[in-house]
């Protein structure tokens, strides 16, 4: 409010009837701010110049006190010194500098008297001053500062000149910033929090610093009434001793305070925030004077994915016998968060492994609560060796049982497959001597030492000669042989050398995994050689003549026959004869015969029988030769004559 000087004498009354009214100059608009302090400053003259300025301006630095509203005016001074010899006239006024909103030119007395010193004929904002004073006349030319209802901080200029003459200036800096009316009340900051865990609750305090009576109250940003809450937030509770009557409002003494708690809790991923919005004014302002804003107090919580470990993270199974299934393995799973989570459990096989899951107790329908630990039991089963990898895969499940994006965790698991053991009767087989198209035959046993059910592979023999042939629970064929544990099977390998010399070969036995591929250290080589050789034997007799014999009685002699062939050699026979009365069948010890194999250095007997079936001389051939290669027939002559007594 503009104040009229009271009446006075001197050179100030003297100015009164020129119309001129001391006042305010007020040359910004009010701000929010509430100051602590304002400096002015003086500056630009060296000591001699000043010495011989036509006024001086001291203090060189104001300091203002607190004023927490608008409304509330604090006031300081600045001197002006007549320094000319003379009755002069100075000019006062502030400048538009940044932010220079609240300062005043309030007006000004005579150091050491009441009389008014500064007059202006122009009440308006952003007016001069006039400063009038005689010769060594001192004024004290007051300024204030008014907060606003925006502003932080605030600035300006106060520029002191000449009137005649030379111009000659000073400029004098202004600054004002906020005071306090609440004390700092921090933030409701929640942090992380998972989501689905339940509601927690923060409080903090508000306290009146300002030092007088207010009247308190909170908006928020977003408005309450919107849908943003319902859209973040599970539980969305405020209270705490700030309400009244269910609203942000009241009273509040100076340096008393008030709480407000809030209570969250989220089911959303991410950053859910809002802002407390606290505005107040003088409690006994009534509707006088606006709410002054006070910096926002921020309430965030960002939802997160519940969490959970798993130990151990991997796990190596070992060698394993191919088909056979390992231990069981305990992996332990822990929640970590800080809400009651269901684990998701999914065992898989690569198809050449199985996984056996044995009791535990994670995966079920009841969750797993904060801190505790639920089990998952597995056990490999290798059906191909080599190393094999399977996972265990851990996931969350969301509150409508789904998976929860985000929360798989894999579990390696390592398992070495390696053959089950089995024998084989032999390593190698030598056949020795053979005659050319005759055969040799050589049994080998393999046999399932194991606890598995194995199958077993041969691969055909390489050699000239060598063969497989047909037997009993033959082990080649055309698919691999399954044999279970302590189970045999054989092989029958042959010898038909077609060609004089010497022969070798070889085959393979495997066992083989189930998708028919060969199980690594399975495979086990038997070799094998035999030497073609031509067929040598001698009979004797070569010649016999049974003599006279009676019509209708027999005569018999024993032929033998020597193998003197490296290799075994059955023997077959026929009679050549115009007459009947000849046989020749095998016998004795070891009778000859198309199917007996006489050793090398062995012997078989044919029985040789003259029966005349007529009277008269008669002659026959036994013809003898190796089974299979009559090229290489010997024979024996035989002769006899038969007689009718009395003839």
């Amino acid at each position: 409010m503009p104040r009229s000087p009271p009446s006075g004498s001197g050179f100030l009354a003297a100015r009164m009837h020129m119309g001129h009214i001391w006042g305010r100059i007020r040359v910004a608009t009010a701000t929010a701010a509430t100051l602590l302090g304002a400096s002015l400053v003086v500056g630009g003259l060296s000591a001699a110049a000043d010495a011989a300025a036509p006024f001086a301006a001291s203090p060189g630095t104001l300091k203002f006190g607190a004023a927490p509203f608008q409304g509330d005016l604090v006031e300081q001074s600045v001197t002006v010194t007549n320094r000319t010899g003379g009755a002069a006239e100075f000019r006062a006024r502030i400048g538009s500098a940044d932010r220079a909103q609240g300062f005043t030119i309030e007006g000004g007395h005579l150091k050491n008297s009441l009389d008014y010193c500064v007059f202006n004929d122009v009440l308006d904002w952003g007016g001069t001053a006039s400063i009038q004073l005689a010769a060594g006349q001192a004024c004290v030319v007051t300024i204030s500062y008014e907060p606003g209802d925006h502003a932080r901080t605030s600035s300006g200029l106060l520029r002191l000149s000449t009137t005649v003459g030379p111009e000659y200036a000073k400029s004098i800096g202004l600054t004002a910033r906020t005071g306090t009316i609440l004390a700092p009340p921090g933030t409701l900051t929640f942090g992380d929090r998972t989501v689905g865990a339940p509601p927690v609750t923060q409080t903090i305090t508000i306290t009146n610093v300002s030092g007088q009576r207010i009247e308190l109250a909170f908006s928020q940003d977003p408005a309450i009434d919107s849908a943003y809450y319902d859209e973040h937030f599970t539980t969305f509770d405020q209270a705490g001793s700030c309400v009244v009557g269910g609203t942000f409002q009241r009273f509040l003494d100076n340096r008393k305070s008030c709480t407000i708690s809030v209570t969250l809790a989220t089911d959303q991923l991410g950053l859910h925030h809002y802002n407390f919005l606290p505005i107040v004014r003088r409690a006994d302002s009534g509707d006088s004077y606006p709410w002054v804003a006070q910096p926002a107090i921020p309430v965030s919580m960002n939802g997160v994915l519940p969490s959970y470990t798993v130990s151990p993270e991997s796990y190596v199974f070992g060698t394993v016998t191919v088909g056979q299934q390992s231990g069981f393995q305990t992996f332990k799973v822990k929640n970590t968060s800080s809400a009651p989570e269901r684990i998701g459990v999914d065992v898989g096989s690569d198809g050449d492994t199985d996984v056996t899951r044995g009791a535990d107790s994670c995966g079920g329908v009841l969750p797993v609560q904060p801190g505790k630990t639920c089990t998952v039991r597995l056990a490999l089963t290798p059906h191909q060796g080599g190393m094999r990898a399977v996972f265990l895969r851990l996931f969350l499940r969301e509150p409508g049982g789904g998976e929860w994006a985000g929360t798989e965790k894999l579990v390696p698991m390592l398992v070495i497959g390696t053959a089950p053991k089995y024998s084989v009767s032999a390593k190698s087989i030598k056949f020795g001597n053979v005659v050319i198209d005759q055969t040799a035959l050589k049994v080998v046993e393999v046999k399932n030492t194991s606890k598995v059910d194995v199958q077993v592979r041969v691969t055909p023999p390489t050699g000239a000669g060598f063969d497989l042939i047909s037997g009993t629970s033959r082990c080649d064929g055309v698919l691999p042989r399954p044999l279970g544990p302590g189970e045999t099977c054989f092989l029958y390998l042959a010898f038909h050398p077609t060609s004089l010399g010497q022969a070798s070969g070889s085959l393979s036995i495997d066992l083989v995994d189930r998708s028919g591929h060969s199980i690594p250290e399975s495979v086990r080589s038997l070799t094998f050689n035999g030497n073609g050789v031509d067929p040598q034997f001698t009979i004797s007799p070569t010649n016999y003549d049974f003599g006279n014999t009676r019509y209708g009685t027999a005569k018999s002699v024993t032929v033998t026959v020597t193998n003197k062939s490296g290799g075994p050699i059955p023997f077959d026979s026929e009679i050549q004869s115009a007459s009947a009365g000849f046989t020749a069948v095998g016998s004795g010890k070891s009778p000859c015969s198309p199917t007996t194999m006489v050793p090398s250095r062995g012997k078989c007997t044919y029985l040789l029988t003259f029966n005349p079936g007529e009277l008269g001389f008669q002659t026959a051939q036994l013809n003898i030769w190796p089974t299979g290669l009559p090229t290489f027939t010997q024979f024996v002559g035989v002769s006899g004559t038969a007689f009718q007594p009395g003839t």
